[in-house]
């Protein structure tokens, strides 16, 4: 087996050489050779704290995520429920838009009206979207589900 003697990096646009075996933090993509050229001793202690630090944050991003994908298809059904109850409310909308003919004034208001419950809908549609995806994304590759 090869055993390194000297290790060499470039940092801050010159190359650094230090007499010590390879370490695993000389083989990260993340910090390339950054958290290096900062300790130049053993900094292990501290690579320790980030790594758990990171792994706390990485369980708990992952809990959230699992938390919403096992809520996604309740949430989806009263997504719907929202949304139908909204476009019936539309169609009501325009139907008294039609009734009011050529009152400006209260063609106005249900305008108004009209883009506030229509706001409401296309962001329930996105959330929707956004719910289908998390469920197809967890789906298993293959799985026709």
């Amino acid at each position: 087996a090869l055993r390194a003697t000297h290790v060499g990096y470039v940092s801050g646009g010159s190359c650094r050489v230090e007499e010590r075996p390879l370490r695993d933090s000389d083989f990260s993509e993340a910090d390339r050779g950054v958290r290096n050229s900062l300790g130049g001793g053993d900094d292990d202690d501290s690579n320790a704290e980030l790594s758990a630090a990171e792994a706390k944050a990485a369980r708990e991003l992952e809990r959230q995520r699992q938390k919403r994908l096992s809520a996604a298809p309740k949430k989806i059904a009263t997504i719907e429920s929202k949304v139908d109850a909204l476009e019936a409310e539309l169609q009501e909308i325009d139907g008294a838009m039609l009734q009011a003919g050529a009152d400006v004034a209260k063609l106005a208001e249900l305008g108004a009206a009209r883009e506030g419950v229509q706001q409401r809908v296309d962001g329930l549609y996105a959330e929707w979207e956004e719910l289908e995806e998390l469920l197809a994304a967890s789906q298993p590759v293959g799985s026709g589900g």
